[in-house]
């Protein structure tokens, strides 16, 4: 795929630089490059509650939880529809 990377391991790619640790919380540009998903799609999925973040002072922050939490629902959605 030329011009992109494709993620494997969320966890791995957002790792904190000064730890091996996976980063808890996500920015809105973090969230968007795991996801796939542009950052106006991504503000708006916070906007409607389908995906949901916490704010520190200005800054909006996705828990990663909030994010796993978020591919679970897109995949029930899918289930359903194909099951409907």
């Amino acid at each position: 795929m030329e011009g992109g990377t494709i993620i494997t391991n969320p966890d791995e790619h957002t790792t904190d630089a000064k730890s091996d640790l996976p980063k808890l919380l996500l920015s809105v540009e973090e969230a968007c490059e795991v996801l796939n998903l542009g950052r106006t799609a991504v503000f708006e999925e916070i906007r409607t509650g389908r995906l949901r973040s916490v704010k520190r002072g200005r800054t909006r922050l996705i828990p990663r939880k909030c994010v796993y939490e978020y591919i679970d629902r897109l995949l029930d959605e899918t289930d359903s529809e194909r099951a409907a």
